[in-house]
């Protein structure tokens, strides 16, 4: 993740509730999904998404978990 302080951690979760916002039916589930999308970039990635820039993560993380909420994938 590209967040260097706690600055740019709040930007960077700010930047990703407010695409859940629009996404979500609900706040709270806006909210939870931000959590599973930052869960997972701090877990292990694959190889290919480590070499990726931090944008690039945040935006697969939060497409992959809004598909899996909406049972697409």
């Amino acid at each position: 993740m590209s967040a260097g302080s706690p600055r740019e951690a709040a930007d960077d979760a700010a930047v990703v509730l407010g695409w859940m916002s629009r996404l979500a039916p609900s706040r709270a589930l806006a909210e939870d999904l931000t959590v599973e999308v930052f869960g997972r970039l701090t877990g292990r990635q694959p190889g290919w998404l480590a070499r990726c820039p931090a944008g690039v993560q945040q935006r697969f993380h939060s497409a992959q978990a809004v598909l899996e909420f909406r049972g697409v994938l």
